[in-house]
């Protein structure tokens, strides 16, 4: 006889790929819409920060986070029935419905509306053979590489002008100064300047790692790490991905400090399309350790139960923050200083979240979520033997 028991690794995972989101939203919070600036990097300390973020989270997690994304589908659409199709759905209207209240009232580079699109597509993937699932992943990951480097040769569409886009100049000026609704209505008219890149390029490769995560619920990778050869992959992903990563963020970082658009969006865009080498990397570094260390990232277990709502609680946090209608710290702080303010929103959070899970099963917004869409067959789930 068993019975059925919550997968540790996918939730320690989604926490730490939680912990990665809000240090590289942070800056967008804090310093300008448009990422790091020049003065945001003065002054070694700084430098440092934002090399950190750059060079090891920027464009990493959000690929562990799409890679869990598909990965969790299939405790949804684990029979790909009429009834299980219908929830999956359902989901991706909550999340689209979340995603623009996200996007309008608290952080203009929400994933959630991006996901809700994409995410359809694992419906149409559900249930072919591995061989269609993988190549639908490398032709999303090719797709997303190409289109990156035609931006890039567009000197209209290079992440610098974005940043001195009037839209996000304005979005700037009203966080700064601007009243709520002022703020949401500058988060408005930004939206089509941000969409160029987190809908066309994020969420191609992102639909590649949700087809990655769906394989890999396939083959329950994730339902006890001790079972998996993960050393390889970690050596491979940490060797090779790391180095380019380090590479980039030195090219990147340096075209923003000497405000020089060409080689800012050289090293971003490097970055981005070899992000996947080094997230590759963490996924197999850390099951490689919790195969050893069953305790390994247990404090990332709590925000992994509630992601959802970790992840739209830290834009709050970091909105009353910076905004002007909160604390007004927008610009003040370099990248160091957002740096260090994401990570006490996330460990503010952690607390708030276990005593939340103290008294209820799930996150608040998990809970409405899963009553829009219906009663779930079971959480992400393994066999353990019962006693």
């Amino acid at each position: 006889m068993t019975v059925e028991t919550r997968q540790l690794f996918p939730d320690r995972l989604r926490g730490i790929a939680l912990l990665g989101i809000v240090v590289v939203n942070a800056p967008f919070f804090g310093i300008s819409a448009g990422g790091y600036t020049a003065a945001s990097l003065e002054g070694p300390l700084n430098s440092a920060a934002a090399f950190l973020v750059f060079a090891l989270a920027q464009n990493k997690f959000y690929l562990l986070f799409s890679f869990l994304f598909g990965y969790s589908s299939q405790f949804i659409l684990r029979t790909n029935d009429k009834k299980d199709r219908r929830r999956f759905r359902r989901r991706l209207m909550a999340l689209w419905v979340l995603g623009v209240i996200h996007a309008t009232l608290f952080f203009v580079g929400d994933i959630l509306i991006t996901y809700s699109i994409f995410g359809a597509g694992l419906l149409v993937l559900n249930g072919r053979s591995a061989r269609t699932v993988k190549i639908s992943s490398i032709v999303a990951g090719c797709v997303s590489v190409l289109l990156a480097v035609s931006f890039a040769a567009i000197s209209s569409s290079t992440p610098m002008a974005v940043a001195n886009d009037p839209t996000i100049v304005a979005l700037d000026a009203a966080i700064q100064s601007g009243s709520f609704v002022d703020v949401a209505l500058a988060r408005i008219n930004a939206l089509p300047s941000v969409w160029t890149f987190t809908f066309l390029l994020q969420g191609t490769m992102a639909f590649g790692a949700f087809c990655l995560g769906l394989l890999a619920a396939r083959r329950k990778l994730l339902a006890d790490p001790a079972q998996v050869a993960w050393g390889r992959w970690a050596v491979i992903g940490l060797a090779v991905g790391l180095p380019l990563q380090i590479i980039s963020a030195i090219i990147g970082l340096g075209g923003i400090a000497a405000a020089d658009p060409v080689a800012a969006s050289i090293g971003i865009l490097l970055g981005y399309a070899t992000a996947p080498i080094l997230s590759l990397g963490y996924l197999a570094g850390m099951g490689w350790l919790l195969s050893r260390r069953p305790g390994f990232l247990a404090f990332a277990q709590v925000p992994g139960r509630v992601s959802l709502s970790t992840y739209l609680s830290e834009s709050v946090l970091l909105s009353l923050l910076f905004c002007a209608y909160g604390l007004g710290r927008f610009g003040h702080w370099g990248a160091a200083g957002v740096l260090a303010a994401s990570v006490a929103a996330y460990l503010l959070f952690e607390v708030g979240a276990k005593l939340w899970l103290d008294r209820f099963s799930q996150g608040p917004i998990e809970t409405l979520v899963a009553k829009w869409t219906g009663p779930r067959q079971s959480p992400a789930l393994t066999n353990v033997p019962s006693t």
